[in-house]
């Protein structure tokens, strides 16, 4: 069903209005789950909010459902946005420490995910970072460096935040040989990290991507006469890892009473219908360019917006019974199951602490930049995604610029990378032909899929731009 949502949240662009988003849910989805789908499309700063209809509070742990949420109501997100919160978490920040006001507007990003000026701009506080420091007793400017005013705590009931630290992950990680590793050298500046990151993932630009894919699964879905059990958004739209200009969406469709075997005669047909419905509904007046069936996704591009691949999937029962239909099935079906995934697989990256994200968006600028002589060559989404997972797992950085020298410097050595997980399977599920490869980047949810197949991927040009080039150029 779709849900809409006001915010009482205002952009500079939007002072006078709420900001309205329309989100797709179930029915059977959590307060929670609504609010955690919010947040990672819009990149709201505060995790103190209410969820709220008619006027009430919604109690996280209820469904939907059970709160009398219908299709097309509009809910009301409260963000609980404090100056003083706002403080109290550089507060955090300062107390071990002086830093420069890049510095730390650069830790802040990294700890939490958005920008000191998308926060600004929450609060409605239009004055510059360094005013706002210098407004506030609890700081004290000196030198160019901001610091913790002596014998100054925090005000009476100005509570501290908790520290964030990453989620636990239970994770085998087989490491890349760590003797002589090459050493990235940066001679960036934290602020520019700070100034990239904002130009590159605007909120604005998340939610018209969203928006997008609304208008395209609800055309889907009332145009079809498909029994459709759920629906499942993927790609750097579902995860949290848009960056600005053009990005990536999957939308997967799990249908009720499709066979699981037999699929090369039924897809065709049906991709056919779905171009034919989008081409009919949704065309270049809503931006909607290059709608094309391919043997396991219908492709389309929305223009300026993202790239979007639908897919068709049956339902099942359990993550075990798409582990068995996959291992029961040639290598085509097995690509075309894998989809089935789509929950488990985005869940695994939009569940990772902000600053682990704002870690792959910067990557994925960084390989943009690069000339890659053949798509081959190019590192897709999911493998700087795992490379950085699993870079800061094993290496915990301190801030940005430390977070993108320790994956450039694993790209470096790729031939040698060799990463399993244990989230969804055992180390001794992996496909047997997998086990041997090297460099070796498992899919975390499917153990059927080397992410760095060096069949499909080469990765020669990634360990030259890794270990020449510098970050900024």
């Amino acid at each position: 069903m779709s849900v809409k949502v006001a915010s009482n949240l205002k952009s500079h662009m939007d002072r006078d209005t709420n900001h309205l988003v329309e989100l797709q849910a179930k029915e059977g989805d959590s307060v929670q789950t609504l609010k955690s789908k919010i947040m990672e499309s819009q990149m709201i700063a505060f995790r103190e909010q209410d969820l709220k209809w008619n006027g009430k509070i919604l109690p996280e742990a209820d469904s939907l459902a059970e709160c009398g949420i219908q299709d097309g109501a509009t809910v009301e997100l409260a963000v609980r946005s404090t100056e003083a919160g706002f403080v109290s978490a550089l507060h955090e920040l300062l107390k071990e420490r002086d830093l420069t006001l890049e510095e730390l507007a650069m830790l802040y990003c990294y700890k939490h995910g958005v920008s000191i000026n998308q926060v600004l701009q929450s609060l409605q506080i239009e004055e510059r970072f360094a005013n706002f420091i210098s407004r506030h007793s609890l700081f004290a400017c000196k030198g160019g460096r901001v610091s913790v005013s002596r014998g100054n705590r925090p005000p009476p009931g100005l509570s501290m935040p908790e520290k964030i630290t990453p989620q636990a992950i239970p994770a085998t990680l087989a490491s890349a040989k760590q003797e002589n590793p090459i050493q990235i050298k940066d001679e960036s500046t934290p602020d520019q990290y700070l100034e990239l990151h904002t130009k590159i993932s605007g909120r604005a630009f998340s939610s018209k991507a969203t928006q997008a894919l609304n208008e395209i699964t609800a055309t889907v879905t009332e145009k079809l006469f498909l029994n459709i059990d759920h629906v499942v958004r993927g790609g750097s739209v579902g995860r949290g890892t848009v960056i600005g200009g053009a990005t990536d969406a999957e939308v997967v469709f799990f249908l009720k009473d499709l066979p699981v075997i037999g699929q090369l005669k039924w897809l065709p047909a049906l991709h056919k219908a779905v171009v034919g419905v989008l081409s009919e509904h949704l065309g270049p007046s809503q931006g909607i360019e290059d709608v094309r069936a391919e043997a396991d996704s219908v492709k389309l591009t929305v223009r300026g917006v993202v790239s979007v691949d639908l897919k068709f999937v049956p339902v099942f029962e359990s993550i075990a019974e798409v582990y068995s239909a996959i291992a029961q099935n040639d290598a085509e079906t097995r690509k075309r199951l894998a989809a089935a995934l789509v929950k488990e697989r985005t869940h695994f990256i939009s569940k990772q602490p902000g600053q682990v994200k704002v870690t792959i968006r910067l990557l994925k600028w960084w390989r943009d930049q690069q000339e890659w002589s053949a798509a081959a060559a190019r590192p897709s989404d999911d493998l700087i995604e795992l490379l950085t997972v699993y870079s800061a797992i094993q290496s915990k950085p301190q801030d940005q610029q430390i977070a993108i020298s320790n994956v450039l410097g694993l790209m470096a050595r790729f031939d040698e990378v060799c990463v399993t997980w244990s989230n969804f399977y055992k180390k001794s599920d992996i496909w047997e032909p997998l086990s041997n490869q090297r460099p070796l980047v498992m899919d975390p949810v499917n153990p059927f899929v080397n992410v760095a197949d060096p069949q499909i991927f080469d990765s020669k040009e990634l360990m030259a731009f890794a270990s020449q080039t510098r970050f900024f150029w």
